[in-house]
């Protein structure tokens, strides 16, 4: 989860503020908790690869934000 307002950059503060803290189980835990996920393995010989690719985005976005959310405004 996170905020943008506009705002706080006239402040002098960054707009984006991230709420969410760092995940603590894997993308694929959560994942398989539910049906359409476990369906989607059963149908997919290369459901595998596709958790461990939806994995690394999802990680690969959440430390964007951070990156977003911790740079300096001037």
């Amino acid at each position: 989860l996170y905020r943008y307002n506009p705002e706080l950059k006239g402040e002098g503060k960054n707009p984006l503020q991230l709420d969410s803290k760092a995940p603590t189980q894997s993308f694929a835990e959560t994942a398989l908790k539910e049906n359409r996920f476990k369906q989607l393995l059963k149908l997919n010989p290369n459901g595998d690869a596709m958790l461990k690719q939806a994995e690394e985005l999802f990680k690969d976005n959440f430390v964007m934000l951070q990156n977003l959310a911790n740079m300096p405004q001037s």
